[in-house]
């Protein structure tokens, strides 16, 4: 594998949060992946050390509440500072039992807000990965280029 994005599908989820409910990413259909890797970037700093994220599955598609959606365990990242400014928060689930996954926003206070979550979903069972032309402005791919104007 040369590049990582030939073999990684890339989701982003717009800014969530703002409120004290929980928030939720966008619900990512596994098949044909082994691993998603949820990135969360955090607006400034957290507001307390309580501010977290957490991996939910289900079975379908729609991820409505019941008992068929549940939370994964030992999934749970909590802060481990208020003072770092514009970080992240990250869980890296491989092969998760059921096909749908999303990532959960566990706000501590009104003011924290995640500015994006990056989905990556990787081990791909069919390579390369065709990235959705409804979100990606460019992708290129280079193997040892040569130095000059970009």
């Amino acid at each position: 594998m040369h590049n990582l994005l030939r073999n990684v599908k890339v989701t982003n989820t717009s800014q969530i949060g703002g409120s004290t409910a929980v928030a939720y990413s966008s619900i990512l259909d596994m098949r044909g992946y082994d691993g998603v890797a949820f990135i969360a970037m955090i607006s400034g700093g957290p507001s307390t050390s309580a501010f977290g994220i957490k991996v939910q599955e289900a079975s379908s598609s729609s991820m409505s509440t019941g008992s068929d959606v549940a939370d994964l365990t030992g999934t749970s990242v909590t802060a481990s500072s208020t003072t770092i400014a514009d970080g992240f928060l990250a869980a890296d689930i491989f092969r998760p039992n059921k096909q749908y996954v999303r990532m959960a926003m566990i706000p501590s206070a009104g003011s924290d807000t995640l500015s994006a979550i990056v989905a990556l979903q990787y081990k791909a069972g069919d390579s390369p990965v065709t990235h959705s032309t409804g979100k990606n402005l460019g992708t290129e791919y280079f193997v040892s280029p040569s130095t000059g104007t970009a």
